[in-house]
């Protein structure tokens, strides 16, 4: 629970809240979302995917664009887990450069 506990304290602090939109969610800035990624890796949690938004000055909107990760059949919980935090990164490493806003991601973790 401990290393859980330490992604969790990590999104909390560094993402911000998506009530304006409706959301319960917290979105990360997109640097702080690749170190979440590989936390959630070292926590062993598995990413079943996540939601991308843009952000310019405080409006915030949606990106229109997510990914997600599903279980193969007979995957262990280990290998889910580190290949849910694979394919996640390639994801956010793909992302092209916004021009003039900034990307917000909610990554979704079991």
């Amino acid at each position: 629970m401990g290393e859980t506990s330490e992604y969790s304290r990590f999104v909390m602090s560094r993402g911000c809240s998506l009530k304006s939109l409706g959301l319960s969610e917290m979105a990360l800035p997109y640097a702080d979302a690749q170190q979440a990624v590989k936390l959630a890796i070292g926590c062993h949690l598995s990413i079943l995917g996540g939601d991308v938004y843009y952000r310019t000055g405080k409006v915030i909107e949606p990106a229109y664009a997510n990914w997600h990760v599903d279980r193969k059949d007979g995957e262990s919980d280990n290998m889910y887990s580190r290949r849910s935090g694979e394919e996640s990164e390639c994801y956010l490493s793909a992302l092209p450069k916004p021009v003039g806003k900034e990307y917000l991601i909610v990554i979704v973790t079991v």
